[in-house]
């Protein structure tokens, strides 16, 4: 059923101007700071742990052109919850999403309240370039178990 209706929609693009806006490069920088972000101290930035800003971090942006939040606290404090899936085929973005959601995190919560420790299926690829992040722990580079 998913085949039919993805065979379906395949040959569907985007036409209203409002829609390209999603077709857009934004940068992560863009989203966080005003301005040029070398002149800004990510310190100032950093949300305190009691903040209805904690966990909460840009990931795109909508067909309007604002922001899209993700925000990993707990349903009962007003977040979407910590447990997420992400799904896709090689090249779809996976480990770009992963990269923008720890970067982005890292630009605006200290090291002192959030740390990660990153497993990295890919050999150390995808996350090698935030090793040296004060809020990485560590970075554990393994191979897919589909690899052999």
């Amino acid at each position: 059923m998913a085949d039919l209706i993805a065979r379906q929609l395949a040959p569907l693009r985007l036409i209203d101007e409002s829609d390209q806006m999603l077709t857009k490069d934004v940068s992560l920088t863009d989203m966080l700071f005003e301005g040029d972000p070398l002149a800004i101290d990510p310190a100032t930035l950093w949300v305190r742990p009691d903040s209805s800003r904690l966990l909460r971090v840009p990931i795109g942006t909508d067909s309007d052109g604002g922001t899209v939040l993700l925000d990993l606290k707990e349903a009962a404090q007003g977040g979407s919850g910590p447990h997420g899936l992400i799904v896709g085929a090689t090249g779809s973005g996976k480990s770009e999403l992963l990269r923008t959601l720890v970067t982005g995190l890292s630009l605006t919560h200290s090291p002192e309240t959030l740390s990660f420790v990153l497993i990295d299926f890919k050999g150390g690829a995808a996350f090698a370039p935030l090793a040296g992040l004060p809020h990485v722990a560590g970075l554990i580079p393994t191979w897919s178990m589909t690899r052999r």
